[in-house]
């Protein structure tokens, strides 16, 4: 094989290359970007099904530090009730 058939046969696998590198590398930024949304199924049969936010039923102040007062930890409600037993 000639010198100039032989560079010319390493620049195409070269080439192959970088283009196998691209598209894994898009496939990956993908995958990732999708699973960056969140979205978590949201039936029957998930454990998210019902869900929600601990919270305070009572407005809260305009100023967080109002929320607070002298008490320099956040506000953790210990006991909860609860429609079922929690696995």
């Amino acid at each position: 094989m000639s010198d100039s058939k032989h560079i010319m046969l390493i620049k195409r696998q070269r080439n192959f290359i970088i283009l196998i590198i691209q598209t894994l590398v898009f496939l990956g930024c993908s995958a990732c970007i999708r699973n960056a949304n969140n979205d978590l199924p949201a039936d029957e049969n998930s454990d998210l099904a019902y869900a929600a936010w601990i919270s305070v039923q009572e407005d809260l102040p305009c100023i967080d530090s109002l929320l607070y007062d002298d008490d320099p930890s956040p506000i953790f409600r210990k006991e909860f009730t609860v429609r079922n037993d929690i696995q």
